[in-house]
């Protein structure tokens, strides 16, 4: 290994446009990456160091790499997971922030993996690099949900991703999902995504809509065999750049959602304030207790404007795949 070698990547958080949160319940999820991304570098080091968030710490025997429930744990995780040993290596990274409804953990450790394999000199299948930073986000973090977020790391860009046969995420981990990257780029479509608030936790209400589906609640069951259609019909209304169509499926789908868990009232918020300024669709991400919230906007730098006087931190989108840097 060459002393002077460097090897940068990142990987991108990301939102549903429509479909989510149905990849917990075998559906379709039209999506596309955002700006904000993990990085991650890894350089040579006379010991084996992790860097989060400018924050170090060392690992200097097999203790160290137990859970501790802190900054570190996510790099514990890739390292387990790729059996690395006490390996000598510099490992720096950011985060993509938490609690937002864009994944949590799945871009900082589809960035992990996929950085300490190009060190080693190898690679993985984006498929494989999901499915493992999926795996790891259930096992260590306990996080509900993030198929899509980890499949939207791992092979970026604006994408509808099917998870037919994923219904029940504990017996079917070897189906993937079918990924279809759609070529219109998304700085084309005039969506603008924003942030307000600390949002609420969703992982009860994505476990007790996970539970009310197990248990064959139709109600349910109809509810996202809906947002599964919506989701495959949005691929049609991007490729044919109808946006009055695509905000009325965004429409649809929110007031699907809305009648199955409650809204963030930082979302309702800002929905209620983008409809009133003429855009054709809005819906909050996930579960809608994020803060997070997507519109489609004749204008998006008007009701950017607008937002963003509410107190709301704009979200640019990003379709740009980066690659390894070795």
């Amino acid at each position: 290994m060459s002393s002077g070698r460097v090897v940068r990547v990142s990987a991108p958080a990301s939102l549903g446009i429509l479909g989510d949160p149905g990849d917990l319940f075998g559906g379709a999820v039209l999506a596309c990456s955002i700006s904000l991304r993990a990085s991650v570098e890894v350089s040579p080091s006379q010991g084996l160091e992790v860097w989060a968030d400018s924050e170090q710490r060392l690992i200097k025997w097999a203790g160290d790499m137990r859970f501790q429930d802190d900054a570190w744990d996510v790099a514990r995780a890739a390292l387990q997971f790729l059996r690395w040993g006490l390996e000598p290596v510099r490992i720096a990274y950011s985060t993509t922030p938490r609690g937002w409804g864009l994944g949590d953990s799945a871009p900082t450790l589809v960035a992990l993996l996929r950085g300490l394999l190009g060190w080693r000199g190898e690679d993985a299948l984006p498929y494989h690099l999901a499915e493992a930073a999926y795996s790891l986000s259930h096992t260590v973090f306990g996080e509900v949900g993030g198929l899509a977020a980890a499949y939207m790391a791992a092979f970026q860009g604006l994408c509808l991703l099917d998870f037919r046969q994923r219904d029940d995420s504990n017996s079917n981990a070897r189906v993937y999902a079918t990924v279809e990257r759609l070529a219109p780029p998304v700085q084309n479509i005039p969506l603008v995504v924003a942030h307000k608030g600390a949002g609420r936790p969703a992982r009860d209400a994505l476990l007790g809509l996970r539970e009310r589906w197990l248990a064959g609640e139709r109600r349910v069951q109809e509810s996202y065999r809906i947002i599964d259609r919506l989701a495959h019909e949005g691929k049609t209304a991007v490729l044919e750049g109808d946006w009055e169509r695509l905000g009325r499926l965004m429409n649809e789908n929110a007031i699907i959602q809305s009648n199955l868990t409650s809204f963030d009232p930082c979302s309702e918020e800002l929905a209620e304030a983008a409809l009133n300024a003429g855009a054709w669709g809005v819906r909050p991400v996930g579960v809608g207790e994020y803060g997070t919230i997507v519109a489609l906007h004749p204008e998006p730098a008007e009701l950017a404007r607008i937002w963003t006087q509410m107190g709301a931190q704009i979200l640019e989108l990003a379709l740009e795949q980066e690659g390894n840097d070795g």
